[in-house]
């Protein structure tokens, strides 16, 4: 049961979570599907100090596009320009450089974007990133790694022979 100050802005991610080629012949890198298969990462959430994030740390829910699915309830709270939340799943160091982009299940609220962390960024936490659009009913999205860019920070070259995570954050304006 989600307390009624997180009603109004829930969020679920389910991550059947998977690099792909460009050729749907070949197969995927399967990263997390929630139920133990894959890279078996580690899950966490994150928020900005002044907004709330629940559950925290972070944990599975029963439901999605298999047994178990990344969930996420939060509210942006006042008190930073750019308020923030969202979650991560790292995993040991990947050479992703014969695949084209990722591939995940999703539904939920609002503009996320989906980020992929490796080396150069980690200091600044500037990581490559492509915003998607969650929608009230279960999607696939596919997002090719062409449309990943920086958006601040010091910029980096991309190297996709180190990925080390990746993560969803949604911001923006409180409430």
């Amino acid at each position: 049961m989600i307390s009624s100050r997180f009603a109004r802005l829930p969020t679920y991610l389910c991550m059947a979570f998977i690099f792909f080629y460009s050729f749907p012949a070949f197969s995927a890198l399967l990263v997390d599907d929630c139920d133990g298969n894959g890279l078996r990462g580690h899950w966490t959430s994150y928020v900005d100090p002044h907004s709330y994030v629940s559950p925290n740390p972070f944990t599975y829910s029963i439901g999605g596009r298999s047994v178990l699915c990344a969930r996420l309830d939060f509210e942006l709270k006042p008190g930073l320009q750019y308020p923030y939340a969202g979650m991560t799943d790292s995993f040991p160091a990947q050479d992703l450089s014969t695949y084209e982009g990722v591939r995940f299940w999703a539904k939920g609220k609002g503009v996320w974007s989906c980020m992929l962390p490796i080396p150069a960024t980690a200091a600044e936490y500037n990581h490559y990133s492509s915003p998607f659009s969650a929608t009230a009913d279960w999607k696939l999205y596919e997002i090719p790694f062409s449309k990943f860019t920086q958006v601040w920070g010091t910029k980096q070259t991309w190297d996709p022979t180190s990925i080390t995570g990746v993560q969803f954050s949604a911001g923006g304006n409180a409430g």
